[in-house]
């Protein structure tokens, strides 16, 4: 593969090839996106893959080393068909587009992706509000991703060395008109890499455009994984879309829909985790004592696992309440200030 193309740089090119060939060149971010769209969403991104379609055309954009345009268009519709799909709803959106800022750095594993220790797995995941990120272009304003795609990738460029595996990563808009996917651009992560390592070869605004991407993934898969966090369902394409699928011979998958949970306060009790009255040592040994509650925020928490509990994966936190039940609750704003 080539260095890969980064967001904000596909606007032209695709603004121009999409006009043309008639899928729409607006950009506005209110397009309103339900579960049961994602099936239609998916079967649309794999014609316009297939040969022919707009993005077989604009192919080139994307795949700048000079590979061979039908192979990379022809992998990009064979994943798209065996995608698992995703749609992540609007509060954990919103939760997403929090706890990605506040993700530590985070190692690509087989295990982040599968549950079987492989990279054979693809998924297409569609966001009920868009998430906004970074553009790579300087001077330009945040750009709203509406849709990702995965898949399993072998790469051979820059600092990889030959045949290390990894995951080509595609972020797309969803077209408000025709509700149809245009790519914005085109990220790559390396096996053992973290989510902000550093390619090579490209700016700094750029790096970090792709190490956002990156952490958008990662958040999303790692949040989904949580069931105190997230609840995952599943929702059946429409009754239509199924038997339209199935004339083609054609199986079409459920859609794993990914909503927060409606708790957001939490009682912790029991010896040492800070919810009883006091909590830790003071002076002297003695135990602190504590006379309020107060909310402690969300954030990421590093925990072991594996062999030898030598491995660390990030899980979220969510906010909770600390503090002896009985006691009245801080609501004083907190201050963050930054003094020389």
């Amino acid at each position: 593969m080539g260095v890969p193309v980064c967001r904000g740089e596909l606007h032209a090119g695709v603004r121009r090839r999409t006009a043309v060939s008639g899928v729409g060149s607006g950009w506005e971010s209110g397009v309103s996106v339900r579960p049961e769209d994602v099936p239609k969403l998916r079967e649309l991104l794999v014609g316009d893959w297939s040969e022919g379609g707009v993005l077989a055309e604009i192919a080139p954009i994307l795949n700048v080393s000079g590979d061979v345009n039908e192979y990379f268009a022809d992998e990009e519709r064979f994943w798209a068909e065996k995608a698992d799909l995703w749609f992540v709803g609007e509060e954990m959106c919103a939760l997403l587009e929090h706890a990605r800022t506040e993700l530590p750095p985070t190692t690509l594993t087989s295990g982040l992706v599968t549950h079987d220790g492989s990279y054979r797995s693809a998924g297409l995941v569609v966001f009920a509000d868009p998430i906004f990120g970074m553009s790579a272009k300087p001077d330009e304003p945040p750009i709203p991703v509406g849709a990702m795609t995965w898949h399993p990738a072998e790469y051979s460029g820059w600092n990889a060395g030959r045949g290390r595996m990894g995951l080509s990563i595609l972020l797309y808009f969803v077209e408000p008109g025709e509700k149809r996917l245009l790519p914005l651009g085109r990220v790559s992560w390396l096996e053992g890499e973290d989510t902000d390592a550093l390619l090579g070869g490209l700016s700094e605004l750029q790096e970090a455009s792709m190490a956002e991407d990156r952490r958008t993934l990662a958040a999303m898969l790692l949040l989904a994984s949580q069931p105190g966090v997230a609840e995952v369902g599943e929702k059946l394409p429409p009754r239509q879309q199924r038997r339209e699928a199935e004339r083609k011979g054609r199986k079409l998958s459920p859609v794993r829909v990914i909503r927060l949970r409606a708790a957001v306060e939490r009682e912790r009790s029991g010896r040492g985790d800070g919810s009883g009255s006091g909590d830790g040592d003071g002076e002297g040994g003695r135990k602190r004592e504590y006379h309020q509650r107060w909310v402690v925020t969300g954030h990421w928490r590093q925990q072991a696992y594996g062999k030898g509990w030598t491995l660390r994966r990030p899980r979220w936190i969510a906010p909770y309440v600390k503090g002896p039940k009985e006691a009245p609750m801080d609501t004083r704003p907190t201050v963050k200030a930054w003094v020389k």
